[in-house]
């Protein structure tokens, strides 16, 4: 199975649980499943999550202005993390 295809980016969770990109974001920052490195603008996840298989961690493309291609890393979340998320978040 795909990874990219069994899994949900933060906007897509965010519009499930019917709050903004923004909310999720700072909550999943404060729990610890994810961070930004000081040098970068990516967010990365913590590696208890990835293990947990909560989180994944797959290579996007991305174009820049002048038809440069790179890959970063983007942070989906899983179906566990998904049911992991909801215990949580509803519960709050």
């Amino acid at each position: 199975m795909n990874v990219t295809s069994s899994s949900l980016t933060m906007t897509d969770v965010a519009k499930i649980f019917g709050i903004q990109r923004k909310t999720l974001i700072e909550w999943l920052q404060q729990h610890r499943w994810i961070f930004k490195r000081r040098d970068s603008n990516i967010w990365s996840a913590y590696q208890s999550h990835v293990q947990s298989k909560e989180l994944v961690v797959v290579p996007r493309e991305v174009i820049s202005a002048t038809g440069t291609v790179r890959l970063v890393p983007q942070v989906r979340i899983t179906a566990v993390g998904l049911y992991a998320l909801q215990q949580h978040i509803i519960a709050t």
